[in-house]
């Protein structure tokens, strides 16, 4: 009797752990409706902000330099970024990561228009036909007539954008696993979580609503929340 009466006490503190756990899993779910999102990387970084206590968060606007230093360090890591791409482009037809992106985009899938590359890319529409002019130039993309709609342009890569580009690839690996710097492999994952997260509630904004005024974005915001 004494063994049953423990093993139904262990039973009762796994099942209060166990009904917490799913409470957690049920939340996680909510706030991550993409299904490819629900991973066990993705739970585990999203239950670790979720218990993480910092100093900031006890000041009365610690969200809001919370919110500042992200801006920094993603600012900063992508000059880190430029920096290490302008080292391993030298010598080639490309001299910036963001020729490198639009290049890549084009490997492999249907060939894009101007504009579906350009936003791809988060950039302007004055900002992406100046940097597509250059690599049409260099004969390294080329555009062709939509074969349903002869009034939009298509793209592609020349065969020697695809030589360029397969020859940069081994190079841009190092630049990624410099990026990654001295994080571990658990670490990597979450930061990729977190920064798709991001870039999946921003790029909306960017797609749809560049001209919806900051204020209106932020009172919505903090309504969702």
């Amino acid at each position: 009797m004494p063994d049953l009466v423990r093993f139904c006490t262990i039973k009762a503190v796994n099942y209060e752990f166990l009904k917490s756990l799913l409470t957690q899993a049920e939340a996680f779910e909510r706030d991550t409706p993409a299904k490819d999102q629900q991973t066990l990387a993705g739970f585990t970084a999203w239950l670790g902000e979720q218990f993480r206590q910092t100093p900031e968060a006890a000041e009365p606007n610690g969200q809001e330099m919370i919110g500042v230093e992200i801006a920094t360090f993603l600012v900063h890591l992508y000059r880190y970024t430029k920096l290490y791409s302008k080292k391993n482009l030298a010598n080639t037809q490309l001299s910036t990561i963001d020729e490198f992106s639009y290049m890549v985009i084009l490997i492999d899938g249907p060939a894009p228009t101007k504009t579906e590359l350009i936003e791809r890319n988060i950039h302007e529409k004055t900002t992406g036909i100046e940097l597509l002019r250059r690599l049409i130039r260099g004969g390294l993309i080329e555009q062709f007539d939509d074969p349903t709609d002869r009034r939009s342009q298509r793209l592609k890569l020349t065969e020697q954008g695809r030589q360029t580009i397969f020859q940069i690839l081994p190079r841009m690996d190092e630049v990624a696993k410099l990026v990654g710097g001295n994080l571990t492999g658990a670490e990597k994952k979450q930061l990729a979580f977190l920064l798709k997260k991001l870039h999946l509630f921003h790029n909306q904004i960017f797609m749809n609503e560049r001209d919806v005024p900051i204020e209106t974005l932020i009172e919505r915001l903090i309504e969702e929340k």
